[in-house]
């Protein structure tokens, strides 16, 4: 006997993955959470829930993704948010070649989830840095160059071949859930200024990057995987774009720290990561979303830092 529709997360002790599980309490009552909600993540976990009054918490268990073949195989109707994957940061402690393997793995197991299933959807969690490669050059020379942007192009190929798949390119991200805030510069600062410390920039060059909000990406996404809606070509999750010397200016303001430092050359040529915001923007409209304002964004994210904070100290 099938079991009943499925919503399926990836990833989800990570930042887009928590998200989508806090976005799923929202829609669905503690009973139909537990019997409906399938959590994979690299190892086993217990996640606490996020969005329930306390006398309806709930512990989510997220199974190993090793077993997400097994797990799915009766389902049917299943709604997939795939955030699994090491991220660029990673390569480092894992080395090259390790890494490479761990995220082929990643994607054969949930394609091999996929192709057992008579029907599925599937919002999968891309990057910009996909964008950057290139179809009529060598794949192998791009791995060598750059590994996450070339593996993630592969894994939006390969995911698409098996279900309805709309990609969203991730650029930076906002929101409560961040992981590893000492890795992302809106997380540098935000500890900074919670600390009451003043924030110094350290590049001589202009950064700019563009943000995008992980409640509005996954609120849309849950949205798009309940419709019938065809799937458009790679959206780039961008709804505002900033220097970082504007973020620490905007986020000193806004904590009451002194004036940012920094020894930026404004004449140098920027290190830009981002893409333009209107088809994202026309995206959550359709979906009945808009995006969060970016101040807004900003205090959630610090608010969520707050949150780890007590949780820690209150352990």
């Amino acid at each position: 006997m099938s079991l009943p529709s499925r919503y399926v997360v990836t990833g989800a002790t990570g930042w887009v993955g928590r998200t989508a599980l806090h976005e799923l309490q929202l829609l669905l009552p503690p009973d139909e959470f537990k019997a409906r909600v399938l959590a994979f993540a690299s190892s086993p976990r217990l996640i606490p829930s996020t969005a329930y009054p306390k006398s309806a918490e709930i512990t989510i268990q997220a199974h190993p993704l090793a077993l997400m073949p097994e797990l799915l195989k009766d389902c049917r109707d299943v709604s997939l948010i795939h955030a699994a994957f090491l991220t660029k940061d990673r390569i480092g402690a894992y080395g090259v070649d390790s890494y490479i393997q761990t995220n082929q793995t990643i994607t054969e197991t949930v394609c091999k989830a996929l192709a057992g299933l008579s029907s599925s959807r599937v919002v999968l969690m891309s990057s910009g840095a996909a964008s950057q490669i290139k179809p009529d050059v060598d794949f192998d020379q791009q791995l060598c160059s750059d590994p996450y942007g070339a593996l993630k192009r592969k894994e939006e190929q390969q995911i698409a071949k098996l279900a309805p798949t709309q990609i969203l390119r991730l650029y930076a991200l906002t929101g409560q859930f961040i992981r590893d805030p000492q890795s992302f510069a809106i997380g540098d600062f935000l500890l900074k200024a919670l600390r009451q410390e003043p924030i110094e920039l350290r590049s001589v060059m202009s950064v700019v990057r563009g943000y995008g909000h992980t409640g509005d990406i996954v609120r849309a996404g849950w949205k798009w995987l309940a419709s019938t809606n065809a799937s458009q070509p790679p959206i780039a999750t961008v709804s505002h774009e900033t220097s970082l010397l504007s973020l620490a200016e905007t986020i000193s303001e806004m904590f009451g720290l002194p004036p940012v430092r920094h020894t930026i050359d404004k004449t140098a040529a920027a290190s830009i990561y981002s893409a333009p915001s209107k088809v994202f923007e026309e995206w959550l409209q359709a979906h009945g979303e808009a995006a969060l304002g970016f101040r807004e964004q900003i205090q959630e994210t610090a608010d969520g830092l707050k949150g780890q904070k007590q949780a820690t100290t209150d352990q």
